[in-house]
C-alpha cells in the first residue's frame, strides 16, 4: 500500500468501498441495515487478486464454499499460502495491510467489527 494511502472505511464507504476492493457489488450485506459496530457481508467471488488494503474495522472471513483444489495467497504481517477449502477462517485486525489472491471462485461471509467496540 501506498504509504500516504488511506485506510477503507466500509461502514462510512458502504457498497462503495466493497466494490472498489472486490470489483463487485456484495449478494448480501447489512451495511443499509442500520446496525451499530457488526456489519455482515456475503459474497460469491470470482478468482482474484485483492491488492493490499487495509480497513477501519476488524474482519473475519468465513469461507463457506471452495472447490478442492483452491489455492489462496494471504499476506499480513507474514506470507501465507494454502490450499483453501470450506470453513476455513481468517482474522484481520482494523488498520492491517492485508493482500489476497485465490485461483477459484469462492463464497465467504464476512464479519465486521468497528474498532471501538472492541477497545475497553
Amino acid at each position: 500500500m501506498e504509504p500516504n494511502s488511506a485506510v477503507t472505511d466500509f461502514v462510512k464507504e458502504k457498497e462503495s468501498a466493497y466494490q472498489r476492493v472486490f470489483s463487485q457489488l456484495p449478494r448480501l450485506t447489512s451495511l443499509e441495515a442500520g446496525w451499530s459496530g457488526i456489519h455482515l457481508v456475503y459474497d460469491r467471488l470470482p478468482p482474484s487478486v485483492i491488492p493490499e488494503v487495509a480497513a477501519e474495522q476488524h474482519g473475519i472471513a468465513i469461507y463457506t464454499e471452495v472447490s478442492p483444489s483452491t489455492q489462496m495467497e494471504h499476506r499480513a504481517e507474514q506470507h501465507q499460502q494454502a490450499q483453501l477449502k470450506p470453513s476455513d477462517i481468517i482474522i484481520t485486525p482494523a488498520r492491517s495491510r492485508t493482500r489476497s489472491q485465490w485461483d477459484a471462485p469462492v463464497e465467504v461471509i464476512f464479519l465486521e467489527f468497528d474498532a471501538i467496540c472492541t477497545n475497553g
